[in-house]
């Protein structure tokens, strides 16, 4: 459904794939599912890759990833005021009947019950959060893109990938470390988000192809493991609803530039190669070897290209180090 109506085609047919797996007893003697080894392929492209596709453009969007947050802010304000009832005809707020699922109220908490107090707006208690629904999700004004980055895998760099939490403490670190010669306004820097989207195959770092035991024409069992696949990859997005006075600055490009400078040291591994011995022909003809080198080079692996986007142009200019 969810391909058909985001205009991805979808090949993988599910009654001819009913038809072809049997019932077979692994290397461990338990029964289990087990497609022809000749789908292999079929399953990576159309089931696995289509989950993935899926992800990126619609479940984990960027524009979908803002709405996520703005939605956040919207609720925390709903339920400082918005009220339902639950047992004993008690009173709660929708934090409590979600978290202690109350009989009555739990039910009541639906879509159309926070939307149509959002639109009506007859509540004054209500009022800033539905200020803040008209804004976002009616009048579409969302979070900027301070920076959207593509991580590199895990394999390629030399230390441990960042979380978001320490991708924003080493991007305030580096925002401070430099800056334009005159100050900038004040912000509340917690509005400024680092959220993360994980696209993969449904086990995060783990092929599931290694997991699915395959059978041949003969109906024995058979493992695979695919070298050339990709089944993680994560993406962060920095996001921030500057205030109208601060849009016209230069923090916005700091704040883009700080997250790149960051991003960029998880780009390079250091990587030690020896060098190998010249040969040069002597006289006679014969090769002789010259000495080996007493230290080995160290040289840098080739720089993955830095993959992000940004709603900010960049100005090296206004990110340079402040003198010592």
């Amino acid at each position: 459904r969810d391909a058909l109506f985001l205009g991805i085609g979808r090949q993988h047919d599910h009654n001819r794939y009913m038809k072809s797996v049997k019932v077979i007893f692994d290397e461990d003697g338990l029964k289990t599912i087990s497609p022809p080894e000749k789908d292999k392929d079929h399953i990576r492209e159309n089931i696995l890759e289509l989950r993935k596709t899926l992800h990126r453009f619609a479940y984990q969007h960027k524009t979908v990833k803002k709405l996520e947050q703005h939605m956040i802010d919207i609720l925390m304000l709903f339920n400082k005021h918005a009220t339902v009832t639950g047992t004993n005809n008690r009173r709660m707020s929708i934090a409590e009947a979600a978290l202690e699922v109350d009989l009555v109220a739990y039910p009541k908490l639906t879509d159309m019950l926070v939307e149509t107090r959002l639109l009506e707006a007859e509540e004054e208690g209500l009022k800033e959060a539905c200020q803040l629904y008209q804004k976002t999700f009616i009048q579409r004004k969302l979070m900027r893109n301070v920076l959207i980055w593509w991580l590199p895998p895990a394999e390629e760099v030399a230390q441990r990938l960042p979380t978001t939490q320490q991708f924003l403490r080493e991007m305030w670190e580096l925002y401070d470390q430099s800056g334009p010669s005159r100050p900038s306004k004040d912000f509340a820097r917690d509005e400024v988000r680092c959220v993360d989207a994980k696209l993969h195959y449904g086990m995060k770092q783990v092929d599931p192809i290694k997991k699915i035991v395959f059978h041949d024409k003969q109906g024995q069992p058979r493992l695979f493991e695919d070298h050339d696949a990709n089944p993680l990859r994560q993406k962060f997005f920095v996001l921030w609803s500057p205030p109208d006075e601060l849009e016209q600055t230069d923090v916005p490009q700091r704040l883009s530039m700080a997250a790149m400078g960051v991003a960029s040291t998880y780009t390079t591994e250091p990587e030690t190669t020896p060098v190998s011995p010249l040969r040069r022909k002597s006289r006679s003809g014969d090769l002789e070897a010259s000495p080996p080198p007493s230290t080995p080079k160290v040289r840098l692996r080739q720089k993955r290209q830095l993959q992000v986007e940004s709603s900010y142009p960049v100005n090296t200019e206004i990110f340079e180090r402040k003198p010592a």
